[in-house]
């Protein structure tokens, strides 16, 4: 799959996605007071335009399908889907695990079938594998990831770990879609901790102090993970 090709079939996802996205905003009009109700109990955090929370407490907050457009979850996908075509392909655990990938992650961005049909055929092999630098080159056009690849390998990383198995195949998929989004080895391990640490259940303090001394220690790691992370927006990626 040439360049010319990916463009090409970006833009048919995008088409093909009009019609949904007419229909979200149809009901996000007709929630919107549902939805302000949610944002004055705390519910919702939007975040910065790195997928950082802008409330006490931090960690990932709007997800990263939301402020995608179309084209954006196609390049995602395809990126992700070369990715597992080019680490994955040796044996039948190896080509499972990379089918069961796909498929997770098709659901996850929502994709329609004729996007999931192009996807499944890259990973087949039976026509070539897309063209990284195309995917790339959509993904930098998308808002939210102009100035850094971070809230993608993070919607990763996520997406990952709720599904349960962030194992050593897994790792290695993050980190080579990482590596071809220009986002380091260290801002990567510092995604995995700060998503770990946000999905799994808080210790429970046994006394006043224990739980100063927790906070404490939980603010400097935050710290320590976003000053990583903000660095990385800085020098940019993708």
């Amino acid at each position: 799959m040439s360049s010319s090709d990916v463009d090409g079939s970006a833009a048919a996802a995008s088409s093909s996605g009009a019609t949904s996205g007419r229909r979200r905003d149809e009901g996000r009009r007709d929630g919107d007071s549902s939805s302000d109700d949610a944002d004055e109990d705390g519910d919702v955090d939007m975040g910065d335009l790195n997928a950082n929370s802008t409330k006490e407490g931090g960690g990932p907050t709007r997800r990263l399908t939301d402020l995608l457009t179309d084209a954006g979850k196609f390049a995602y996908c395809g990126l992700v889907t070369t990715a597992l075509r080019q680490l994955f392909a040796d044996t039948p655990s190896d080509r499972d695990f990379a089918t069961h990938s796909l498929q997770y992650l098709l659901h996850h961005l929502a994709l329609p079938d004729t996007v999931r049909d192009v996807m499944e055929v890259t990973l087949s092999g039976d026509h070539g594998v897309g063209s990284q630098e195309g995917y790339r080159q959509l993904l930098r056009e998308e808002p939210v990831l102009q100035r850094s690849a971070v809230p993608l390998v993070q919607d990763l990383v996520t997406l990952a770990v709720q599904g349960g198995s962030y194992d050593a195949r897994t790792r290695v998929l993050v980190s080579h879609v990482s590596h071809q989004l220009l986002v380091s080895l260290d801002v990567m391990e510092m995604l995995e901790e700060s998503v770990l640490e946000y999905l799994t259940e808080e210790q429970v303090p046994t006394s006043p102090e224990e739980e100063e001394r927790m906070q404490r220690q939980k603010r400097m790691a935050k710290y320590r993970r976003y000053t990583m992370i903000g660095l990385a927006t800085l020098g940019g990626g993708a």
